[in-house]
C-alpha cells in the first residue's frame, strides 16, 4: 500500500501501520502487509515547537488469497474411450466463493464440482478460475484430458497348435462399453461364449474338446452395435 503525506508545516512524520511492524518516518512510504486482517493506520506529524497532530488515515483490509486447485476422476493424463468419457471434477481451492470452469471443448460451468462429458476425440486443457469474497481471482490449467475412439481388432484366422504363434483367438477392444461375444459353427452350435474381451478362444468346444479345422462364425455385441463375421481355425 502506498501512503503519502498531505499535511502542512510538518517537520517529523510517524506512520504506524497497525500490524506491529516498525514505524516509518518519511512523508511518503510503501508498506507490505503479509497477513490477512483489518489494520487501522495511525499517522502522526510533529511541527515547529513540538506541536503534534495525528489521525487514523484509513482502515486497510487485507483478505486471504485464493488459490485455484482441483482434482478429477479420472485424473489428468488418463485415456478415456468414447462414449465413456465423462469427467467428475472436484474443487480443492481455498477461500473460493465463485467458480468458472473452461473444459477446452467450448463448454463452461459455474458449478463448484461439475461433471462434464466429452463427445469428441481430442486432448483437452481444463482451466479453473476461482474468485474469493473480495473479488481476488486465481487460475489453474491442467492438461491434457485425452479422449479417443475405442480400438477394435477382430482376427480372421488363428492357429491353436501350441507353437506360440496365434494360438488364441484374441479380440482386441480398448473401450468400456458392455461387451459380449460368441462363436458357433455353420449349424449354429456354440463353441465359445464370453462377456470380456480379455477372455480368448483356444479352439475348443464349450466342453473342452478340440474343434476341427474350418470356418467358424462370430457375433460380437459392443454397446448397442453388433459385429458379425467369420474366423478360420487352422491347426
Amino acid at each position: 500500500v502506498a501512503f503519502g503525506d498531505a499535511s502542512t508545516n510538518a517537520l517529523m512524520y510517524v506512520w504506524d501501520f497497525g500490524d506491529g511492524s516498525p514505524v516509518a518516518n518519511t512523508p511518503s512510504v510503501f508498506h507490505t502487509y503479509t497477513q490477512s486482517g483489518t489494520y487501522p493506520v495511525h499517522y502522526t506529524i510533529v511541527g515547529q515547537g513540538g506541536c503534534k497532530d495525528s489521525l487514523v488515515s484509513g482502515i486497510v483490509v487485507v483478505s486471504s488469497a485464493t488459490f485455484a486447485n482441483f482434482t478429477s476422476v479420472p485424473p489428468i493424463d488418463s485415456i478415456m474411450y468414447l462414449p465413456n468419457s465423462t469427467v467428475n471434477f472436484t474443487d480443492m481451492s481455498n477461500n473460493a466463493t465463485a467458480w468458472f470452469w473452461i473444459f477446452g471443448d467450448g463448454q463452461t460451468s459455474i458449478e463448484e464440482n461439475p461433471q462434464h462429458f466429452y463427445g469428441e476425440k481430442g486432448e483437452y486443457p481444463v482451466t479453473l478460475i476461482v474468485t474469493n469474497v473480495h473479488g481476488c481471482t486465481d487460475t489453474l490449467t491442467r492438461y491434457p484430458y485425452i479422449v479417443l475412439p475405442p480400438d477394435l481388432f477382430i482376427p480372421n484366422v488363428f492357429s491353436p497348435n501350441g507353437d506360440g504363434f496365434y494360438d488364441q483367438w484374441n479380440i482386441q477392444y480398448t473401450g468400456n462399453e458392455p461387451f459380449s461375444a460368441e462363436v458357433f459353427d455353420r449349424w449354429g452350435v456354440k463353441y465359445f461364449i464370453t462377456t470380456s474381451p480379455e477372455k480368448t478362444w483356444n479352439g475348443s468346444t464349450l466342453n473342452g474338446v478340440e474343434a476341427s479345422d474350418g470356418v467358424y462364425y462370430y457375433s460380437i455385441m459392443i454397446g448397442k452395435k453388433n459385429y458379425k463375421g467369420n474366423v478360420t481355425l487352422l491347426r
